[in-house]
């Protein structure tokens, strides 16, 4: 029995460390983004310079009736600086890292509630954003940037001002004298888009060549060396439990011991032996069956990604359900 129930669990365990990412979306969605505006501007140096301006709009108040008293926003990664806000709103700004996400936390300067809109406008400065790439024989620096999104909220309204100085490539298809410009209107919750552009590298001067886009893979590492800890507890617990198995023991006739390991092999299961040496069966076993039982100690492990941003509250609500994706831990570093 009790090796059934192991079985079980570790079935269980693997199963959730396995289960592909979902989406999780509220049909009931309490805040509404009117607007979210973002101006990225590249230094010499390769890194980035953005300042975000977003209208947000509180429908609902969560769970536990309370309104807005914090948000968060997604940025790229964890090499983020600088953090300041000029908005009246807000109370303190900063990076912040939720669970595996990178986020910058605007901490408000009280509770909105239904019915009110606030302005977040804050600046960062964004190292470790670029990669190499090759038109030919040339060397380009490339950046694909996705705006932080929100799985439980939707965007009228996105635009983003990326300052078109020297830019030898771009997906854009629209611009004015200084930007190049993406729009998207109507965005459903969790929608996203994707900026792709192209900087001859002789413009930056004073890039650092060790400085390029690493993505999550401190994060991977970590989730990864989380994964393989939780396998090894598992299996650990379970070739505990068979040597337990092999090594309890009851009386046998000739030997004084019974390798209780054999009771996968026979249907009855001897504790001793009667007064002419004979075996005598447990009465407190049927046969064919196991009276044994136990306990035994399963260690879970499991990590989440929020997916951009979000406010107050949302979490509780499991509106930013993370999915391990085993192939992403699993991968080589590059």
């Amino acid at each position: 029995m009790m090796k059934k129930i192991i079985t079980l669990l570790s079935i269980i365990f693997l199963f959730i460390l396995f289960i592909p990412k979902s989406k999780a979306y509220t049909s009931y969605p309490i805040d509404n983004i009117n607007s979210y505006t973002i101006y990225a501007s590249v230094r010499d140096d390769a890194t980035i310079d953005f300042h975000y301006i977003i209208e947000w709009r509180v429908l609902g108040t969560d769970e536990d009736g309370r309104g807005v008293t914090w948000v968060k926003v997604g940025v790229p990664n964890k090499y983020c600086y600088d953090v300041e806000s000029t908005s009246s709103c807000v109370k303190k700004a900063y990076y912040y890292i939720d669970g595996t996400s990178t986020c910058i936390r605007l901490d408000l300067d009280r509770e909105y509630n239904p019915g009110e809109t606030f302005i977040l406008d804050f600046t960062f400065h964004q190292t470790h954003m670029f990669t190499y790439a090759y038109d030919e024989d040339k060397k380009l620096v490339s950046y694909e940037f996705i705006p932080g999104w929100f799985d439980d909220i939707a965007i009228n309204k996105l635009n983003v001002y990326w300052n078109k100085a020297n830019v030898y490539y771009s997906e854009c298809k629209s611009e004015d004298e200084t930007y190049l410009i993406w729009e998207r209107t109507n965005m459903s919750q969790g929608e996203r888009t994707k900026i792709r552009l192209s900087y001859f590298e002789g413009i930056f001067p004073n890039i650092d060549p060790k400085a390029t886009f690493r993505g999550d893979k401190d994060f991977r590492k970590m989730n990864r060396m989380i994964l393989i800890i939780a396998i090894v507890i598992v299996v650990v617990n379970i070739l505990m439990f068979i040597y337990m198995k092999v090594r309890r023991a009851s009386y046998y006739r000739t030997r004084g011991f019974y390798p209780y390991g054999r009771r996968f092999f026979f249907r009855n299961y001897y504790y001793g032996v009667d007064s002419k040496g004979t075996r005598k069966p447990n009465p407190y076993i049927s046969s064919g069956g196991s009276g044994h039982s136990g306990g035994h100690s399963c260690a879970c492990a499991c990590a989440c990604a929020c997916a951009g941003g979000g406010r107050a509250g949302c979490s509780k609500k499991d509106f930013y359900k993370g999915k391990i994706d085993i192939e992403e831990f699993l991968e080589e570093d590059k």
